[in-house]
This record gives structure tokens, sequence and C-alpha cells, in this order.
């Protein structure tokens, strides 16, 4: 088992000589093994090793499982952090179901214990079992290509703290092998009660619906497991062919804003055209998790009607015909007020004091009269490690992020103010100085008239910072001389 899990690793190049790794061990079966399979790669592999696990406060005897994790670890000699939360109230104040508020705590931890210790990989204990649940949910969901392609032994994440490389070593053994393996080693693991409970999706298809096609065919959740690879391989080549339409034919116009040509797209074979739209969705969005095949399949029936014709979608996200092109892009927040029938022209400008934000050294709240939120604060330079303020030039200085913005605050000489878009705004557009029209730059978006009428802006004079939810100027930025960062972020409605 453990050579296998090896061959397995060196495989997929899960882990480089000196990785410190932080491991998700609930004290069940997988994450034993995979604890064990960790500690007898250690020596090869130099590694640095850190157990986490986390009591999610469901069960009663949910203590006796991190009282089972931590003598285990220290038998095995690997640190090992324990963290008690209350999911379910968590799921409620969220609005998530328990699953999925469980799922963003545990990562929570395990980030924040990866930030602690310098850890930049993850690993986690899922299976074959656990590939061909996943693949089931997402096709019953309504998934695409990269849905199908179920759990990848090695993926690329971010996090608060920076990329790290999420790794799943024992996707290549069977739940029952791992069992086997454990008991023929005398060791022994937790069960989790939770697991039976089929008020769970997962649950269900583990409990219920993969053991039934056992029973049609013996091998099935294999077979589903191994149907992952394969959907993978064909979602690569058809990304590859999506990417390279993409540098001849769509352009970016704006933050997270796409746009091609409606009847060029429409006249590629279909799977490449959906390929290309699955794309711009997950660069409009940020990713592509919460985009269906049926998302892809609107936008493309969307392609031949008239311009103006739009449809929503999740992650706020918006696909519309204009003219010739298809525009996919991130609702511009600054004028997404919902149920707003006010226009900005009748809201009252808020000045801001750049000298009373340095004196209180605390974040200042703004709030907009028909909602949303703009958060400021000025930081010294002097407050920040010489490695911090590295990072910071080339992370956030010229951050892309269309809800958080950086200023250079000493280089900001007049009165600051959030208020509606006037006649006369600009703002500088590139490095070289030059400007262009507010309303230019609203028309060039396809912000409709009757949007443009309630957008808001921080200015100076008027010369505009930025567009609430949308693009920053070009000027002001953070430079190696600069002494103050002035750090903004709007949160809408």
């Amino acid at each position: 088992m453990i050579e296998r899990i090896k061959d397995y690793v060196k495989q997929y190049h899960m882990l480089d000589m000196g990785d410190s790794v932080v491991m998700g061990i609930s004290g069940g079966a997988d994450s034993v093994a995979m604890l064990l399979a960790f500690c007898a790669m250690k020596e090869e592999y130099k590694l640095s090793l850190y157990a986490v696990h986390v009591n999610h406060g469901i069960r009663n005897e949910a203590g006796e499982d991190a009282d089972y994790v931590k003598k285990l670890c220290e038998a095995c000699k690997v640190p090992c952090y324990l963290f008690e939360g209350k999911v379910e109230q968590m799921a409620a104040a969220r609005k998530k179901t328990v699953e999925e508020m469980g799922r963003e705590y545990r990562y929570q931890c395990f980030h924040k214990i990866m930030e602690q210790v310098g850890a930049k990989v993850l690993a986690t204990a899922h299976h074959r079992g656990d590939q061909a649940e996943t693949v089931l949910f997402h096709l019953i969901r309504g998934a695409d290509l990269s849905g199908m392609a179920g759990i990848r032994p090695v993926s690329e994440q971010n996090g608060a703290f920076g990329a790290y490389r999420l790794i799943r070593p024992l996707l290549c053994c069977e739940k029952r092998e791992l069992l086997e393996w454990l008991t023929a080693q005398g060791v022994s693991w937790q069960e989790d009660a939770t697991n039976q409970d089929n008020a769970f999706a997962r649950n269900r298809l583990r409990n219920e619906i993969l053991p039934a096609l056992e029973s049609v065919h013996f091998g099935a959740a294999g077979h589903i497991a191994d149907m992952a690879g394969i959907m993978w391989e064909y979602e690569q080549y058809f990304q590859r062919l999506a990417l390279k339409y993409m540098e001849r034919h769509v352009q970016a116009c704006g933050d997270y804003s796409w746009k091609t040509e409606r009847r060029a797209l429409l006249e590629q074979e279909k799977v490449l055209a959906k390929a290309v739209i699955y794309e711009m969705l997950g660069n409009a969005g940020q990713g592509k998790k919460e985009f269906t095949r049926e998302h892809v399949e609107a936008i493309y029936q969307l392609l031949g009607n008239q311009s103006g014709k739009k449809i929503m979608l999740p992650k706020e996200v918006e696909a519309l015909n204009s003219y010739e092109n298809l525009i996919i892009r991130k609702c511009f927040r600054g004028t997404d007020f919902k149920n707003c029938k006010e226009n900005s022209a009748d809201f009252q400008e808020i000045a801001l004091s750049l000298e009373e934000l340095k004196k209180k050294g605390k974040e200042e709240r703004v709030s907009l009269p028909f909602g949303g939120i703009v958060r400021l604060s000025c930081q010294p330079v002097s407050g920040l490690t010489g490695e911090q303020y590295e990072n910071m030039l080339k992370n956030v200085g010229n951050s892309k992020n269309n809800y958080t913005k950086f200023f250079d605050c000493d280089t900001i000489k007049d009165t600051l103010c959030i208020r509606a878009a006037q006649s006369g705004d600009y703002f500088i557009f590139n490095e070289a100085g030059n400007k262009k029209k507010l309303s230019r730059y609203l028309l060039d978006m396809h912000i409709p008239v009757d949007e443009r009428q309630r957008v808001l802006v921080l200015a100076c004079g008027n010369e505009v910072l930025y567009v609430l939810g949308g693009r920053r100027c070009e000027s002001f930025k953070i430079r190696k001389d600069t002494k103050n960062i002035l750090k903004v972020t709007y949160e809408g409605e």
C-alpha cells in the first residue's frame, strides 16, 4: 500500500524535497492511513509534517476523535493543531448548508496553520470512492467537463497567505483497501456517525446510490473514478483549443469583463464555442465552480438574439449582447443597488480627510444611503516588514481586485470625497498620464444609460480615483518611496 501511494505521489509530482505539509486529519480510516503514509515518506523527502483536526461541534462524541488524533500524532511525533467550531450555527447565520459551511470552516483552519508554519502544501485524504461520489454529485447538478473531471490529484490554490499546492495522495486507493491495510497493521481509527446520516446529499450517494450501482456491476465506483481521469484529459484538450481561440478573438474590456464577436463564435463548432464561453465565465466569475452546462447553453442560445438582450448568472455575472459582441462580465457593482429608485445625483457627497484617517489609525466606514459600504484606512509603510512591503508592491500595489484598491496616500493633495459622477469627471487611464472622460469609460463599458445615473465615485476634484465597484485610475500608485498607503474597499448591497 505504502509503495503504491509513493508511486502515485511521484507520478503527479505532489512533493518536493523539504516541503512543509499540513494534513487534514479527522481520525477516520482515510486520514489515519494518509498520516501513516506521510510518516513513511518523511525521511525520503525531508518533510516537515503538521496535522490539523477540526471538531465541527455537531457530535457529542467528537471530543473523543480529537483525543484520538492528538495521541496518534504524539506517537508519530507530528505536531497537531485542534480546532472546534459550531458549524450548524455558522451555517444558519450565513444561510449555507452544513456541508458547505463545514468545508469552508475546515479550510479556514487549514489555511491558518499553513500561514503560521509557512507550509505551501495541503494534503487531504480523498480516495477513489470520494472521487466517484464527486463525479456523480457534479453530474446530477449539471456540471460540464470540468466538473465531470472530479477531484484532481494535484491542484494549485490560493489562500490569503498566497499560493499553495493541494494534494490528494490516496486517490489511487479504494476505501476497502485502506481498511484492510490498517487492520493488518493493527492500527485503529474513529468512526464518524454522521457519515451514516443520509440527510446529507453526499452520504446518500455514498450509502445508497453507489452500493446500488455496485449491485448492478461490481467495480462501478472504480470505473466512475477512472472516468474522471478521462474527462480531465478531454477537458484539458478543449481548454487548450478555447484558450488558443481566446488569444485571437476575446478581449478584456475592463476588470473581470470580456467580449468577443458573436458571429465569429457562432461559426465555430458548438463544442468549441461552449468551451470558449466557459472560459469567459470563469474569467468573469473568478472561478468556474458555480457555472453549469445549463448556464453555458443559455449563453450559447443568447448569441443569436438581438443586441441588448442579457441573462443573469451566478456569482453576480451577466452575459449580454452588445451590438456585434457578446460580453460576459462581473456586474458593475457601483450601480448594482437592488430596488433603488433614487439617482446618485440626489446623493449628498461625503468629504474625507486623509489627515484625520492618518491620525485615527483605524478603519473608517462610510454607509451609502441606498446600499453598500465603503471602508477606508491609512497604513504607514513603517509598520510593515521589508518582505511584507515587497509583497504589497508585487501583489496589491496595482491590484485589479474590483472591490479593494490601494493608493499612495501622500500624493493625494486635495480633499477626497465620495459622490455621484459629474460632468467633467475624468481619470488617468494609463502610465503615460493620459486622461479619459468618465462618461466615455461608462459608454465603453456598455453601462446602460439608466444605470449611469447611479454611478458613485471616489474623487479628488474632477479626477476620479475609483469608480466604486469598477476601475481605478492609474495615478496615485504605490511606489518604493511611498510612506502611507490608503486602502479603499467597496462592499455592494
